[in-house]
């Protein structure tokens, strides 16, 4: 993909209108970058399990990048490109359709972050902080170890489409990771599921900045024999 054509691609995500699934909280409007395999995704589209499981996608915080209300042609990007801002960000990838089935029959289910539908909970799938916009094309850098590795989508059998959701937050000065370290996400599996994006937001102190979602239904619900 040309340069001109990720720019433009990005540019056209920044103007859509919901960056998250409708009845999900929190609702967030500014849209996130999000690259699978140099395919631009927009919000709500759906992808395929395998590409989203061959590696994690690439994400780009583009907020000088509006597209006018006639659309990209004629309003072209401004250039030269403004620089990135100078801040740091942490964003979280949380699937927001976990069946309560697919819980250890010990789970407190009275206890669990709501997901989006009946009896459906939150499961973590990808955490970083320490991240930066480089220039010039304004993806997301991390300058850290992960708090989550990326572990692709894993609907299960049988369920219908997953929301995999993308939050990208301003990263507070003097953001201590310890209690999110301490939690084991990639030695504990389990420890990934109810994870809460509000207990986050508030740990930030502030709603998130942009977002991106995108479909994952489980590639064996399609298959024949």
């Amino acid at each position: 993909m040309k340069p001109s054509q990720l720019l433009f691609g990005i540019a056209a995500a920044v103007g859509v209108n919901a960056a998250t699934p409708p009845g999900s909280s929190p609702q967030v409007p500014n849209s996130l970058g999000l690259v699978f395999d140099k395919n631009i995704v927009t919000p709500g589209e759906m992808v395929a399990q395998s590409v989203a499981d061959a590696a994690q996608p690439s994400l780009f915080y583009t907020p000088h990048l509006k597209p006018g209300p006639r659309g990209l042609k004629k309003h072209p990007l401004p250039l030269p490109l403004p620089k990135p801002l100078d801040k740091t960000y942490l964003f979280t990838l949380v699937d927001l359709n976990l069946p309560f089935f697919a819980l250890p029959p010990t789970t407190d289910f009275a206890s669990l972050v709501p997901g989006i539908g009946k009896n459906r909970t939150t499961r973590l799938h990808w955490f970083e902080y320490n991240v930066h916009a480089s220039a010039p094309f304004f993806s997301l850098q991390n300058q850290s170890l992960p708090i989550a590795e990326y572990q692709g989508p894993m609907p299960p059998k049988g369920d219908g489409f997953h929301n995999y959701v993308l939050y990208l937050f301003e990263q507070p000065e003097g953001f201590d990771p310890e209690e999110y370290l301490a939690q084991d996400y990639d030695g504990d599996s389990f420890a990934r599921m109810n994870f809460s994006v509000k207990g986050l937001e508030e740990r930030v102190g502030a709603a998130p900045v942009a977002a991106n979602y995108f479909l994952v239904e489980n590639e064996n619900n399609t298959r024949t024999a």
